[in-house]
């Protein structure tokens, strides 16, 4: 938000910001996710592997879900937000995939007690938005490149952290 501030223009910059808001209520779902999940783990230590296959298949339909339901707003959602194209909407549909996602790995990593594969979930996603929306910036300074670099450095970190979805550590 900050880089953005300083590289766009006021009606981009307000763009971005609506669909910075749209990115903080879709990502309800990741921390429900991320809360059932710990929670189950953390009560019921003996039957991690079965938890942790049910949150993957229930992970994927959930971020799918968000994701689409979002993108699919772009209808109403790009001339309500005064954007040029429908892309900057459906990337933030595309962003918020990963974002999900991430909620159900860092349950998975709260609920073992694995603290330091929780600090990277939230340290590599944070970092690789900020790469990700910078570089994209710095590259072509509008809304449509700040949410490519956005959705890129969202999607990078949650794939290197899918071992735990999938019941590695």
């Amino acid at each position: 938000n900050i880089v953005s501030a300083r590289m766009l223009i006021p009606r981009e910059f307000g763009a971005l910001t609506a669909l910075f808001g749209i990115i903080l209520v879709g990502h309800v779902a990741s921390l429900g996710l991320q809360a059932v999940t710990a929670r189950r783990l953390a009560v019921n230590p003996g039957q991690s592997e079965q938890i942790i296959s049910a949150t993957a298949r229930v992970t994927v339909m959930v971020a799918t879900a968000v994701g689409a339901f979002v993108a699919a707003s772009t209808l109403v959602l790009t001339p309500v937000l005064k954007l040029d194209s429908y892309w900057p909407v459906v990337l933030c549909g595309a962003t918020l995939v990963p974002l999900t996602i991430m909620g159900a790995e860092a349950g998975v990593a709260q609920g073992t007690s694995r603290w330091g594969s929780l600090t990277a979930i939230f340290l590599g996603n944070g970092i690789g938005r900020v790469t990700g929306g910078t570089i994209a910036l710095i590259i072509a300074p509008n809304t449509t490149s700040a949410m490519i670099g956005i959705a890129v450095g969202s999607w990078l970190p949650v794939l290197a952290g899918a071992k735990l979805l999938l019941g590695h550590s």
